[in-house]
């Protein structure tokens, strides 16, 4: 994944529910980024944090 995408970049896509951006990563298909979504959607502002980054506007009018 990180391969494809910055850290933030994957993280704002998580956060704000963009799967489309997710399967432009290679391998990552509608299924797979569906998955990453469930299960990761409510940690990206923990996992961000953790990193020291910011979410960007969308991701926060998303998780709000």
């Amino acid at each position: 994944m990180l391969s494809g995408l910055e850290h933030a970049e994957l993280l704002n896509a998580i956060a704000s529910g963009d799967g489309k951006r997710l399967c432009r990563v290679k391998g990552v298909g509608k299924k797979t980024a569906e998955q990453i979504l469930l299960d990761l959607g409510d940690k990206a502002p923990e996992l961000a944090a953790a990193l020291g980054l910011a979410l960007g506007a969308e991701s926060k009018a998303v998780l709000q």
